[in-house]
């Protein structure tokens, strides 16, 4: 049996102290490995270090690979700077991270030279700049509508889901060439409403002496 001071007597290094072990370029990390962030905020004695620490990775443009202890357990992270501020990203261990053995990628499928077009199509059409604020939580919109009527002992009012088509086959390229359509349409209405109006210019008689 392990008591609470078995663990607690485990060895930590870097139970008290961010353990840099490298700097990398933050390319080189793969997204796979990121689990959760902190902002890191500096005590009164480390604000120099905090800052001399910021403004040499700013300039290298590289993170550090760290290690860092977290509730009694200790994992790897990437420390790196964004908007002035060090952010802490704790990181998968690689034994953590599962590998893809599915059955379907031993399968040799016959992609046409028409649908890769027809796919790089709708990729194109629905390029952009990344703006997280543009997308809305759809599901909490909905539950803070419900409980809002819940509260106000409103009458709940659920909307129509459309029902899912089962047992029917597409056509690949017909599915692609009208995702394509639909996205240049939507995005030339966005386009066309961010234009900005001519003003309307108003006649002035002029006064005559």
């Amino acid at each position: 049996m392990l008591t609470d001071d078995d663990f607690a007597d485990l060895p930590l290094p870097s139970q008290k102290v961010v353990d840099v072990l490298q700097f990398v370029p933050l390319d080189q990390v793969d997204p796979v490995y990121f689990s959760r962030s902190y902002y890191l905020e500096p005590d009164k004695s480390g604000v120099k270090p905090y800052e001399l620490l910021r403004e040499a990775m700013g300039k290298a443009g590289k993170v550090a690979i760290t290690k860092v202890t977290l509730r009694q357990r200790e994992s790897l992270a990437c420390l790196r700077v964004k908007d002035g501020v060090l952010l802490l990203e704790t990181m998968l261990w690689p034994d953590e991270i599962r590998a893809a053995e599915f059955d379907v990628l031993d399968q040799d499928v016959d992609v046409r030279p028409q649908e890769v077009k027809m796919a790089q199509s709708l990729i194109e059409a629905l390029s952009g700049d990344f703006d997280p604020g543009q997308y809305t939580d759809e599901y909490r919109v909905a539950l803070e509508a419900l409980i809002t009527a819940k509260v106000e002992g409103h009458a709940v009012v659920q909307p129509a889901s459309p029902e899912a088509e089962t047992g029917t086959v597409v056509d690949l390229m017909a599915a692609l060439r009208a995702s394509v359509e639909a996205a240049k349409k939507e995005r030339g209405a966005a386009d066309k409403e961010a234009e900005p109006r001519p003003a309307r210019k108003r006649a002035r008689g002029a006064a005559t002496g």
